[in-house]
């Protein structure tokens, strides 16, 4: 399983996350800070199974769309 957190996640998940044995990056691992929702999205569509967001509203944008995608979305409450 592929896992990708977005910049609004905890930069020391991405250690922790692979300590458990799950190939994981980040905006920040991949050096795309600021990147927008929709080019993010197409970065990351093929490659990973999971993207860990915080961001309400790339949670939305993510449900309006009307493609098939193989990633699932994780949208993070907690503080």
């Amino acid at each position: 399983m592929k896992i990708f957190l977005d910049e609004n996640m905890p930069h020391d998940l991405v250690e922790d996350i692979r300590a458990k044995g799950y190939a994981t990056e980040s905006v920040h691992t991949l050096g795309i800070v600021g990147v927008k929702n929709g080019e993010l999205y197409r970065i990351v569509q093929d490659e990973y199974d999971l993207l860990f967001t915080k961001d309400a509203g790339f949670n939305e944008w993510a449900k309006r769309i009307k493609v098939d995608h193989r990633i699932k979305f994780v949208f993070v409450t907690s503080p």
